[in-house]
This record gives structure tokens, C-alpha cells and sequence, in this order.
């Protein structure tokens, strides 16, 4: 059993999948498991990957997994660490990235998922300062509150409490390019605390997506769930809330306004609710 499971995607990821499985395997910390889970590659990315002999490999190739979610889950039910660290195939590890992130979750025993800043490259590997991710370092207070902004944690520079996955049997779920911040937000309705690292611990290749549009919609779905939970804890705030969504079919509120209304009043009463 390895302290650390590191979980790795790689359906057609052909054109980087090598440097990033060299990053992981040259970290400075050595007790980890590398799982490789490919839903179905119809390039040569499992090729890449089976030339690889390294004994801390694991490799999960299975055409019924059908996408990422489900092979991301195959992975963490695989996993036998204390600590699962995300991983993605256009993104290299700090060389002491897992080094870092063990230290800090053995000495905070508190925090759920710990993340990191990352520094993005383009196509010819040069470094593009143009992107950069502003969240505030430390420990994200509230952090339901915290995300009804947005996802700002980036997948691949997480590590995960394994004990706390399988005690409230949290998976991914299919939510269009978005069940990272599904799985962040679940967590965090259970209570799960989040610490963001200012180290940039994380090198990642710059994407130009397509699916904006679908992915805004499953984060505007996932704020909706967010302040559907919190105002569950109220009866006052459901009745409010009820009221809202009559005047947003009416077109005359905004989801944006229903988002901030309770954005302001739970960070305004944190103290007496």
C-alpha cells in the first residue's frame, strides 16, 4: 500500500501523456502508485503509456468505462493511498509537488483537499504569464460560500483525503465539464475544509475549448445546488428563495441576482447562522 495514488486519465492524449508520466515518476517523493486509467484511446496513448516499466504503474484499460468520469472513478476505487493526488495529461508535476502537498496534509490533519497555483505553457513549451490563477492563498473559509463564484481549483494540482471519499462514497458525476467542481462541492456540503497553496506546484498546457458555453451551464447548475442547500437550512430563506425563482421566470431577476443576494446575506450573518 502506497501513501500517495496518484490518478491519471489518458484517453487520446498521445501528444503529452509521455513528459507528464516522466514528471510524476521523477518526483522527489517516492511512495506513490501511478494509476492510468484510459477509457477507450483510439490513438496511440496507451502505447505511450504501456512503455512505461516502472513497478508503481497501474494500468486500467477498459472500453466499457465509455469517458473521463468514469475512469476517473475507476481510479479512485482502485486507489489504495492515504491521499489521492489528481492528475491530468497536458500537465507537468513540480518535481516536489507530492513531496509538498504529503507534508502539508500530514501536519494539518484538518484539511480535506489541499490545491495549488499553476503557471500555464503554450504549444512550444514556453511559459505564458498571461494566465494566471487569482485565488487567495491559505485556508478558504466557507468555502460553499467560496463557491458560489466559481470553481477557481484547478483538478490537477488537488490531493484528496482517500479515508474521506470512501466514508461519505463520493464519486464524480456526469456533469459536462464540470464534475470537478461537482465532487469539490459535494465535499464541501459535507463539511470537507480546502487549503490553497500559493506554490505554483503545477505546470499546464494552455487548451483552447470549445464547450465554454456547456461548461458554464453545468457551473451555473452547480451554484443553483448550492443555494438550494444552503437555504434548506432556513425555512425563511426556502420561502425567499421560492419567490426568487418566480421573479426569474418573470425575467424581471437574474440568476446572477439570486446568486448574490445569497452570497451577501450568509457572508454578512457567518457569525449568527
Amino acid at each position: 500500500m502506497s501513501e500517495i495514488s496518484v490518478i491519471l486519465p489518458v484517453c487520446n492524449h498521445e501528444k503529452y501523456v509521455h513528459d507528464t508520466i516522466k514528471s510524476i515518476l521523477n518526483q522527489s517523493f517516492e511512495d506513490f502508485e501511478l494509476i492510468l486509467a484510459d477509457d477507450g484511446s483510439t490513438n496511440d496513448s496507451l502505447s505511450v503509456v504501456k512503455s512505461f516499466e516502472d513497478s508503481r504503474i497501474r494500468i486500467i484499460a477498459r472500453n466499457d468505462l465509455h469517458n473521463r468520469t468514469n475512469a476517473l472513478n475507476a481510479g479512485i476505487e482502485s486507489a489504495s493511498g492515504k491521499y489521492i493526488a489528481m492528475m491530468e495529461a497536458n500537465h507537468i508535476m513540480h518535481v516536489d509537488r507530492l513531496k509538498i502537498q504529503h507534508a502539508f496534509m500530514e501536519a494539518e490533519p484538518s484539511i480535506t483537499v489541499c490545491s495549488a497555483h499553476i503557471k500555464y505553457f503554450d504549444a512550444q513549451k514556453q511559459e505564458n504569464n498571461a494566465i494566471k490563477l487569482r485565488v487567495p492563498g491559505g485556508l478558504i473559509e466557507n468555502p460553499l460560500l467560496f463557491f458560489l463564484s466559481g470553481n477557481c481549483i484547478i483538478h490537477p494540482t488537488v490531493m484528496i483525503r482517500n479515508q474521506f471519499l470512501k466514508k461519505h462514497q463520493l464519486l464524480y458525476e456526469n456533469y459536462p465539464d464540470a464534475e470537478n467542481f461537482k465532487l469539490w462541492t459535494e465535499i464541501a456540503k459535507r463539511g470537507g475544509q480546502f487549503h490553497m497553496d500559493t506554490q505554483q506546484l503545477q505546470y499546464g498546457q494552455v487548451t483552447n475549448k470549445q464547450d465554454d458555453g456547456l461548461k458554464r451551464q453545468s457551473s451555473d447548475h452547480i451554484i443553483n445546488e448550492i443555494v438550494e442547500f444552503l437555504a434548506k437550512r432556513h425555512p425563511e430563506l426556502e420561502v425567499i428563495l421560492a419567490n426568487f425563482k418566480k421573479l426569474q421566470d418573470k425575467e424581471t431577476m437574474t440568476h446572477l441576482d439570486i446568486v448574490g443576494f445569497f452570497h451577501h446575506f450568509f457572508t454578512k450573518n457567518k457569525d449568527k447562522l
